[in-house]
């Protein structure tokens, strides 16, 4: 029911020239869609010129284009290490579990005109698709009232619309506008830190992702298979299970150093972890829920 939704994140997706390091252009939004589109000089189009290739193409929601941590997200909330980078200025999203939210999948022009499809997916959960439309989503009656609340289908993939011959809406940059939307709705099955991505790996990569993670209180114990990496001690996982009395993945972890020695041999030592890519679609409920 519409009453039960506890937040809609309108998600713009865009494509975007970025300069090196940067995670954000104009003024970031997944709450005001005017917003993230920005006025004259700040659209996104407005952010498609190279500068003789010095600065990145890169996929961008709500104008963020997704940072990943060098900590697997779960473990960073759970062990309390130091979680900055999970933040909605990284497009990390706190929901809680057994509630309600919306997502409005806004579709815009990337650099080259084209209204590209996107195969959004999401982790740890499935997703009512509720409807779709061309244009710019307003939440106006008539949008409203062409949603289906009564039997929608129920996947945990869904296409994005686009429009226009050989899907181009607009014939000049500077017309390019909204190109279609999609809204979903979902409700927050397991505690955990989930993935909220465009399905094309290509795009995953250039930063057209988003998690959708639960409060740090919620996330249960680790398995007893646990391994270390990125931010991870064993000073800090010894700090943590032992306050929960989860004493096994402690000792666990001590044999996998290969000595009862390493809790204090290698309490800081700092452990690499998979990659930015497989860290964060690893890192969701410690595999084993």
């Amino acid at each position: 029911l519409d009453r039960q939704v506890q937040r809609t994140f309108v998600m713009l997706s865009t494509q975007e020239r970025m300069d090196e390091g940067s995670t954000w252009n104009a003024v970031p939004s997944v709450d005001n869609l005017t917003v993230a589109i920005g006025a004259n000089g700040q659209r996104p189009q407005d952010h498609c010129d190279s500068a003789e290739n010095t600065r990145p193409l890169r996929w961008l929601l709500g104008r963020r284009s997704w940072k990943g941590s060098g900590t697997p997200s779960l473990a960073a909330l759970y062990f309390d290490l130091g979680n900055t980078k999970i933040s909605e200025e990284n497009n990390y999203f706190q929901v809680q579990v057994d509630k309600v939210y919306d997502i409005v999948i806004q579709n815009y022009p990337a650099c080259n005109g084209v209204c590209e499809t996107h195969a959004w997916h999401t982790h740890g959960m499935h997703f009512w698709v509720l409807g779709t439309g061309r244009g710019e989503w307003t939440g106006s009656r008539k949008q409203l009232a062409s949603l289906n609340k009564d039997d929608p289908p129920y996947r945990d993939v869904t296409q994005s619309v686009s429009e226009g011959i050989n899907n181009k809406p607009r014939d000049s940059r500077d017309e390019y506008g909204p190109c279609g939307w999609t809204v979903v709705r979902f409700k927050v099955q397991s505690p955990g830190a989930w993935y909220f991505h465009c399905h094309q790996l290509w795009h995953i990569v250039m930063g057209s992702n988003a998690v959708l993670y639960t409060p740090a209180s919620s996330i249960p114990p680790p398995p007893d298979n646990l391994l270390l990496c990125g931010d991870m001690t064993l000073k800090s996982v010894v700090a943590k299970t032992s306050l929960t009395g989860t004493i096994s993945t402690v000792n666990h972890t001590a044999t996998n150093l290969k000595s009862k020695k390493a809790v204090s041999s290698h309490s800081d030592t700092h452990y690499p972890c998979a990659g930015a890519l497989a860290t964060a679609m690893a890192a969701q409920a410690w595999m084993a829920l």
